[in-house]
């Protein structure tokens, strides 16, 4: 069986500031459920109600790139992300390229449970005595790990991050 290889020169690789804006899109489509998730740990204290809404932000990213090939920030700016053969991705390759996404979120959960499990978090108010605080941190340390292996887009001719590498990813203008 012949394999062709794509001449890399065909493809229009989406550059630094348009995948940061089309992050940014992303972000905001978020954040009406990042502060439910704060209302959750302030008012409700659901700890099943809080898993679920920590699920739907780690599956943003990888399930709408598999079957949508883009977030909806990329799909605005008409972006898509391809395998290392430039076609579709996996479901494996779309989840190995979320987890810089994931990881606060990830760590969110064993702390959700740590907080939730306390004596005292169901009758507190105080954001810092009931742990809250600490849960909330996990959200930015998320944004953080993502902007800085975003950051290695602007360094290199097929404007991939870290995670493009580790998951023999393209981001493409289509």
């Amino acid at each position: 069986m012949e394999t062709t290889k794509l001449n890399t020169n065909q493809l229009n690789f989406a550059g630094f500031w348009i995948r940061l804006f089309a992050l940014a899109i992303d972000y905001l489509i978020l954040v009406p459920i990042i502060i439910f998730k704060i209302y959750n740990l302030y008012k409700i204290k659901s700890l099943t109600l809080q898993i679920i809404l920590i699920l739907m932000i780690i599956l943003y990213k990888p399930l709408l790139e598999f079957f949508a090939k883009a977030t909806i920030g990329k799909m605005i700016f008409k972006l898509k992300v391809l395998g290392n053969n430039f076609k579709e991705i996996t479901i494996g390759r779309a989840i190995t390229r979320s987890i810089p996404w994931m990881i606060g979120q990830i760590i969110s959960i064993y702390i959700t449970l740590i907080v939730f499990s306390t004596e005292d978090f169901a009758t507190t108010n105080n954001w810092t005595d009931s742990g809250i605080i600490n849960l909330l941190g996990f959200d930015f340390l998320s944004l953080t790990i993502m902007l800085i292996s975003f950051i290695f887009i602007g360094f290199n001719n097929e404007k991939r991050g870290i995670y493009d590498y580790i998951a023999k990813t393209y981001c493409v203008r289509k």
